[in-house]
């Protein structure tokens, strides 16, 4: 905390407000030269940020790489005491750690050795609980950084010894059992994914409605549907070259022009598995009368004019409409890139492992038009692009699109002739109805239950918060007034100090003290301003219970929520 928002929070009898300088000799890092090889690949521990995880405080024992003797007398690489709290400085500004032996970092920390008389872990969670406070008091233009003098200066709200270290055993219990909810509800999401792919296969297989097939006889199967699309596919093409013609003022005296009329390339079913009973193979060309790009003009977040879907707007199958941008209503493409009821969307083009991503329009805006990284596939029978999608959002469209994608300059990227080169499995029409309302009604509570662990989790995450913000105000643990009060501790760290500053200037000069940064100065501590104690805290409430956060699942639970290891070791 600033010390000008100290005030702003009174703390309890035998607290105080205390710079961190005070508290801890503050270390750098640094980074050797990589242009010689010999400086690392030795067993000096040397930490970079990515190493420490997120949210928590863990106790580091090893890093990635490690320095040789060269390589730490080469830079500015310094001894960190076993026992420092170690803090990422610099771009990912916040996340904390303990160091379990000594170390080196490099230049994206800022670590403190601990005075002995002040608990290492309360300095490290409070740290983690400054998180947002760290990143608004970082500066810079490339990355973001936090300045060692500004971290000097940050006010700790420190109480006696021995209720830092109750306050340490409070919160790594309560924070323990949140975690166990956590974890459950984190491998219940994974369950629901993977009921979702499982879905999805079984939709495409024939498995979902193998019971429904057998006592149910279809009066068209699939190959009986296939033929009705193709004879319906060259009629509407016989239809619009007609219009074409009569409309230069052209009426044809015989039929040899439906000869220019091109049959979509069938499956090749040599190399493709066994059917259920009534179904057979199809490609996205024989049951489509349109397979289109969507547009490249640049458009607005203005609301005004016609919605353009673009990729992101497809999630988990569907369509979300909460960020849409705007073209407006003259725009020369239209009418021809206006979406209809029942047009399957295919993402052409984005990360490999999202490219291929599909979802329907359902006809939810009076207009509506789609972007350039989308494909449009209108099929002539509505009913077959309900379940053509299921089918791409499957772990069988993903296997397709995993053969037959090409990278773009960094990008995934499906052409419009390879989808419309896609076989695929084509049930009765009736079948297929059955399909897609058993997916719905199936796909519907998968979705329930996500939103659900979602709203959970985000209460766990404001519980977490809870439970440091009354940490750091005296509520999370009762006070005793036969602790030593802050300010006596605060003495005895100040005569340490003011000790070791006489050895220091006693040293011969050039002689350099290993494994430890030099302090600051002492700043003067006294009255009711930033060293001193400025008031008691009212009656908190009662702490939340993270057994709160238990909630209906389609599965057990597979762990006591109430235990488990603690988040770090003591």
């Amino acid at each position: 905390m600033s010390a000008a928002n100290a005030h702003d929070q009174t703390l309890p009898p035998g607290w105080a407000w205390i710079p961190l300088g005070l508290l801890a000799d503050v270390i750098g890092g640094s980074t050797p030269s990589r242009d010689d090889p010999q400086n690392f690949g030795g067993d000096i521990v040397w930490l970079t940020p990515t190493e420490i995880p997120k949210g928590t405080v863990s106790i580091i024992f090893d890093s990635k790489e490690k320095l040789t003797a060269k390589g730490f007398n080469s830079s500015g690489v310094r001894w960190i005491p076993e026992g420092s709290v170690l803090l990422t400085s610099r771009a990912s500004i916040g996340h904390v750690a303990i160091a379990g032996v000594r170390l080196t970092t490099n230049q994206g920390f800022a670590s403190f050795a601990i005075h002995q008389n002040i608990e290492a872990k309360y300095i490290a969670w409070w740290l983690l609980s400054e998180k947002d406070h760290l990143n608004q008091l970082a500066k810079g233009t490339t990355f973001k950084e936090i300045s060692k003098s500004t971290l000097k200066e940050l006010l700790v709200p420190l109480p006696p010894l021995a209720e830092q270290r109750r306050i340490v055993a409070a919160i790594e219990r309560h924070l323990t059992r949140l975690d166990a909810v956590v974890e459950t509800l984190r491998r219940d999401r994974i369950k629901l994914k993977n009921a979702r792919a499982a879905l999805l296969r079984d939709a495409v297989e024939g498995k979902l409605t193998e019971g429904w097939r057998a006592s149910h006889p279809v009066s068209e199967d699939g190959q009986a549907l296939l033929r009705r699309i193709l004879a319906e596919r060259r009629a509407r093409w016989e239809a619009e070259q007609l219009e074409k013609m009569r409309a230069r003022g052209q009426e044809p005296r015989d039929d040899r022009w439906k000869q220019a009329y091109r049959e979509p390339a069938g499956p090749d079913t040599s190399t493709l598995p066994p059917l259920p009973p009534g179904w057979c193979w199809a490609t996205v060309e024989q049951v489509s009368c349109l397979v289109r790009y969507g547009t490249s003009a640049k458009a607005s977040r203005e609301l005004v004019g016609v919605p353009v879907l673009r990729m992101g707007n497809i999630q988990d199958g569907r369509l979300d409409f909460s960020d849409l941008k705007y073209l407006p209503d003259d725009h020369p493409e239209f009418p021809d890139l206006l979406l209809e009821t029942g047009d399957l969307l295919f993402n052409r083009t984005n990360s490999a492992e999202l490219v291929g991503k599909s979802a329907v329009y359902h006809g939810n805006f009076k207009k509506c038009s789609y972007a350039s990284y989308l494909i449009c596939i209108r099929t002539i029978e509505k009913q077959i692009s309900e379940y053509l999608c299921y089918f791409l959002n499957s772990i069988y469209g993903r296997k397709w699109v995993a053969s037959v994608v090409s990278q773009q300059v960094g990008q995934a990227n499906v052409s419009g002739s390879k989808l419309e080169a896609l076989s695929f499995p084509l049930p009765p029409l009736e079948e297929q109805r059955q399909i897609v309302a058993e997916v719905e009604r199936r796909l519907t509570i998968i979705q329930q239950a996500e939103e659900t662990i979602e709203r959970s989790l985000k209460r766990a995450e404001r519980l977490r918060q809870s439970i440091l913000k009354r940490a750091f105000s005296g509520q999370l643990v009762p006070q005793d007034p036969r602790d030593e009060p802050a300010s006596q501790l605060l003495e005895r760290i100040q005569a340490e100090r003011a000790r070791r500053q006489r050895e220091k200037e006693g040293r011969r000069p050039g002689q350099r003290r290993s494994g430890m940064g030099a302090g600051p100065g002492d700043p003067s501590l006294s009255g009711s301003g930033p060293g001193g104690v400025v008031g008691s805290n009212p009656q908190p409430p009662e702490p939340l219970d993270p057994q709160q956060l238990a909630r209906p699942s389609l599965w057990e639970a597979e762990s006591d929520t109430g235990g488990g290891e603690g988040r770090s070791q003591t």
